[in-house]
């Protein structure tokens, strides 16, 4: 989890230098949809309070935006009829939209078709990217070792 939040900062800081694109919202949907668990919340709040602090904008918005999309992503992924990858992919969808629209009516910003086209396009390496990390790289716990004894 350490590893990600450092990841997040760092999308964080090249969002608000770099890129226009909401790189921090990508990876939390997409590690959402990919690992239903509890660190995502945390990831998700301080992730947006980094994402604040950064782009000094309202330090409020960008937590409750994130922790609104995970719960959603969680949501949607526990409930065994909307867990196909069609409905995972028309929640992302509609989550980079609704952050869109969230941002033209707080932040009075326009939307750009483009940008938000080009977030919904990374979704998808993002998802199996981070699904390809969780599986290889990222030591599961349940996972014990059987010994036989001698005598």
């Amino acid at each position: 989890m350490r590893i990600y939040l450092l990841v997040l900062a760092l999308a964080a800081l090249i969002q608000t230098a770099v890129l226009p694109l909401n790189l921090c919202l990508i990876l939390l949907i997409v590690r959402s949809l990919s690992l239903v668990d509890r660190s995502n919340f945390y990831l998700a709040f301080f992730g947006g309070i980094i994402l604040g602090v950064l782009s000094s904008t309202n330090i409020g918005f960008w937590p409750l935006t994130f922790l609104t999309a995970v719960v959603l992503c969680q949501t949607i992924k526990k409930i065994p009829v909307l867990s196909n990858l069609f409905f995972i992919s028309l929640t992302a969808v509609s989550l980079i939209l609704f952050t869109s629209f969230l941002q033209f009516l707080v932040y009075r910003q326009n939307i750009d078709i483009k940008i938000v086209f080009f977030e919904i396009l990374l979704l998808v390496p993002g998802f199996f990217l981070i699904r390809f990390w969780e599986d290889r790289f990222v030591v599961k716990t349940g996972i014990k070792l059987r010994l036989k004894q001698s005598l």
